[in-house]
């Protein structure tokens, strides 16, 4: 395993000596993270007898498709929870839908459907038009966010829908209608 003992990290406020695990700021913070969270990943399910159908990470959170039943996924939770116990998994499971990062996955119909998920807290702080940034800069930021819906939302409705929020958030920022339509 890693030395991560006696990390020394420099700050606004000064300097610090972290004696366990890895400052948040350190250059290698995600890099040990990732890796510890693999081998982590990799002792549940060899303790596991039944796994997801699917499972997908990023960084800490995790997203999967459970069919053998709560007890077993309860079960699984429990194990998970047993490995390190500074880690502990919030098991969040529904039948109907489900967010992961900016997405909600639902199932209808048999079929998975995805959708954006916006958290509640967001405020949609893009770059301010009149900012001193470049212009492609500027272009890039409603090209970027109209293909992140195009690509999340898998319904055309939906589509229509949060192309048009995110042209009044970036209207809110000092962006034209027609800039964003454009770009």
């Amino acid at each position: 395993m890693m030395d991560t003992e006696n990390n020394t990290i420099s700050s606004n406020d000064g300097h610090f000596v972290k004696t366990e695990g890895t400052a948040i700021i350190s250059h290698l913070g995600m890099n040990y993270a990732s890796t510890y969270i693999g081998a982590w990943e990799e002792e549940l399910f060899m303790r596991s007898y039944r796994k997801p159908l699917m499972y997908f990470r990023f960084v800490d959170d995790v997203w999967g498709l459970w069919t053998h039943g709560l007890d077993a996924l309860l079960d699984f939770n429990t194990k998970g929870n047993q490995i390190n116990p500074r880690i502990k998994l919030e098991l969040r499971y529904s039948t109907e839908q489900l967010e992961f990062l900016d997405t909600v996955t639902s199932l209808r119909g048999g079929s998975l459907h995805t959708d954006l998920y916006t958290k509640p807290t967001d405020t949609h702080l893009y770059l301010y038009m009149e900012s001193s940034h470049p212009e492609t800069t500027k272009k890039a930021i409603p090209y970027g966010l109209g293909v992140r819906v195009k690509r999340i939302c898998s319904e055309e409705g939906n589509y229509r829908k949060h192309r048009e929020a995110v042209k009044d958030h970036l209207v809110n920022r000092g962006y034209e209608g027609a800039f964003v339509e454009k770009n």
